[in-house]
């Protein structure tokens, strides 16, 4: 799976219990926003979304979605690929059970399918 977020802000007020102040990707601290993160497959299909509140943290969230999805789709093989603002040791140590881990920096982000598919044979699936 690849993970990543980013924030949407609002002009107005924004929806009740979601629009927070928080850290924006868009540099505009000074508005209420929520916090989007998109799950896609190693081909660049999205498989799931989901919406928190504005003041969420990124690294909050990598076992969270792990955990929806092992749930919603029944996967029992996964590889997380993410960039290091995603991680941290907690979160990498409270994953569920899985085969491989990818913690990619900025500087490999382009090389993203490259990796998950040489995670994906080392885990013996097609590429």
């Amino acid at each position: 799976m690849f993970f990543d977020t980013t924030t949407l802000y609002f002009e107005g007020l924004g929806p009740e219990g979601l629009a927070k102040l928080g850290k924006s990707k868009d540099y505009r601290f000074d508005h209420p926003q929520v916090v989007v993160g998109v799950v896609m497959r190693r081909d660049g299909l999205p498989i799931a979304c989901e919406i928190w509140p504005g003041n969420t943290a990124d690294v909050t969230r990598l076992t969270v979605v792990a955990n929806i999805l092992k749930k919603r789709f029944a996967i029992d093989k996964v590889v997380v690929v993410c960039d290091r603002g995603m991680v941290s040791r907690k979160s990498l140590e409270d994953l569920p059970p899985i085969t491989a881990k990818l913690d990619l920096g900025p500087e490999a982000r382009s090389r993203v399918a490259i990796a998950a598919r040489r995670a994906n044979a080392k885990m013996g699936a097609r590429t």
